[in-house]
């Protein structure tokens, strides 16, 4: 699918380390619609000179034709991502970038909509509460985050949402926060739950749900950062059934990114282990699952894995790639 050429018309700061970009069309024509939880992928500049794509979620409502806003945060720990948008994107630059995509939207189906924003993650959160006041739908938003100075949208929040909208400041310290066990103690029927944030909070609100009881498809999620290596991760060998190539995957290296250094082509898509497009077969090997998509029974049966985030127990898989 062709990239969308778009202009940068204006920028404002929203918090500390935090910017919003509007983006138009250059050619002034409407932009592709998209719904609620919906992002694009933005081709920034890395520091050593590559293009890269970042994945930034739409924070206005679906009814906004003709523009999409975007909030970064700049991350001081990043690849450079960030700080390309902060630093080298001033208003009238031109930006390439996908059509939206969806990994994280409303349910149809649900009776009423529980959200929960830390940090950044109000993105595509704020834009599914500005979707579901417009239809009159059922919801209540909860907004996290270490004080107010750092909420970005604390004001539009407010003021579109009233007492919809619950905000909560921890100080740094979680438990000083929102009482996620206590939202979470129960499942209701029809109550679909929405949680974007850091990564130790997403996982919170997944662990605490899945104790509590709650039906897998009435909690939706997502991470915005991809995978990372993790401590004791060593290299494994990693055969390709099909072609019988073999490949082997340092510590700090995802099985997908191999794949694809090895000039492979295998499907993909969030890079996070929540969608699922990459998972493949198991024929040999142990996986080490980290994936947020296959259920406990899949991941028992070791059958299958999600290759961009999950790795072997052992010292060699054989796919069924």
């Amino acid at each position: 699918m062709s990239k969308l050429d778009l202009s940068v018309t204006a920028i404002r700061d929203l918090a500390p380390g935090i910017k919003s970009f509007i983006l138009r069309r250059m050619d002034g024509h409407e932009l592709p619609p998209f719904a609620a939880g919906a992002h694009i992928d933005i081709d920034v500049t890395m520091p050593d000179g590559r293009i890269a794509e970042r994945s930034y979620s739409i924070v206005n409502a679906p009814t906004d034709g003709d523009y999409y806003e975007i909030a970064v945060l700049r991350e001081s720990g990043g690849s450079g991502g960030s700080a390309f948008m902060h630093d080298c994107v001033k208003v009238g630059r031109r930006l390439s970038a996908s059509a939206p995509r969806n990994d994280f939207p409303l349910a149809g189906d649900a009776a009423e909509h529980l959200l929960i924003a830390g940090g950044i993650g109000i993105t595509p959160i704020l834009s599914m509460g500005r979707a579901l006041l417009a239809g009159g739908r059922c919801f209540r938003l909860h907004y996290c985050a270490r004080s107010p100075e750092m909420m970005a949208y604390r004001g539009e929040v407010a003021a579109l949402f009233g007492d919809r909208a619950y905000f909560h400041f921890d100080g740094g310290d979680p438990k000083r926060g929102l009482d996620l066990a206590a939202l979470l103690a129960r499942p209701v029927p029809g109550r679909h739950v929405y949680v974007c944030g850091p990564k130790a909070m997403n996982e919170a609100v997944i662990e605490l749900s899945r104790k509590a009881g709650w039906p897998a498809e009435q909690v939706h999620f997502e991470f915005f950062t991809a995978a990372a290596a993790m401590a004791g991760d060593a290299p494994v060998e990693v055969v390709l059934k099909r072609s019988g190539r073999r490949l082997m995957v340092p510590a700090d290296q995802t099985i997908l990114q191999a794949l694809i250094a090895a000039g492979e082509d295998p499907l993909f898509d969030c890079q996070r282990g929540e969608c699922g497009v990459c998972v493949c077969g198991v024929v040999e090997g142990e996986p080490l699952h980290r994936d947020y998509y296959l259920t406990d029974r899949e991941k028992a049966a070791g059958k299958s894995m999600c290759i961009c985030v999950s790795r072997a127990k052992g010292s060699r898989l054989v796919l069924d790639l």
